[in-house]
């Protein structure tokens, strides 16, 4: 399952490279995300759940809302991952013997643009790893203990930046697959919605706001 809110430029790069690992994919996004929805009407196999859970009572982003509903949607039943709409999955992904009571991550390896070959060896991209589990890529079973009252993922969190983090957190066990995935665009910029340039130059709306409440997102963690 992936969230796409205005960033349908760089799904059109990923989805099809990541669609065949999957026996379902829904794509999360919003009322008005037009061309998200588009591209999903030109993919085959690919489901699509249009909700106002990202900005309903005033929040910029809430991501965490916006997967709890979709997991209604998607279906509450075995193996389920979250995979961020700026990630590619390697050719070929065998995550091997999983325990349905861990939740599993993998390292990223990061290009600042679509400039790199996709297709191609990834190994000149810098290797980002500080936070495996967080929610860019977060595999786990739907039967887990932890998972036993609702709802799954937290939906209090006004902006993307930490609901991943609380999810992780329920889970006692967290294990790093082996490889790593990729990640297109600048990191930690649009947690309050998309404020970086699109791939096709078109204009994001509201990217000034968006940038501005980032920043003070940013200062607020005193980072």
């Amino acid at each position: 399952m992936t969230t796409c809110v205005g960033y349908d430029d760089i799904l059109a790069l990923t989805l099809p490279r990541n669609l065949h690992h999957f026996n379902d994919y829904l794509v999360v996004t919003s009322l008005d995300d037009e061309r998200t929805a588009q591209l999903v009407s030109t993919m085959p196999g690919v489901r699509l759940f249009r909700t106002d859970a990202f900005t309903r009572g005033g929040d910029r982003f809430n991501k965490g809302r916006a997967i709890e509903e979709a997991f209604d949607i998607l279906g509450r039943w075995g193996w389920i991952l979250l995979l961020d709409a700026d990630i590619v999955l390697p050719p070929v992904f065998a995550p091997g013997p999983l325990d349905q009571e861990t939740i599993y991550g993998v390292q990223r390896r990061q290009s600042p643009d679509a400039s790199v070959d996709i297709d191609g060896d990834w190994a000149n991209c810098d290797l980002w790893s500080s936070a495996p589990t967080y929610g860019y890529f977060q595999l786990f079973h739907a039967d887990a203990e932890v998972l036993r009252s609702r709802p799954w993922y937290p939906t209090g969190w006004g902006h993307a930046g930490d609901s991943d983090g609380e999810f992780t957190r329920k889970f006692s066990a967290n294990k790093v697959l082996e490889g790593s995935v990729l990640h297109i665009g600048l990191t930690e910029k649009n947690w309050c919605g998309r404020a970086t340039p699109r791939l096709d130059g078109q204009p994001v709306p509201e990217a000034d706001e968006n940038q501005k409440r980032m920043i003070q997102l940013t200062i607020d963690r005193g980072w």
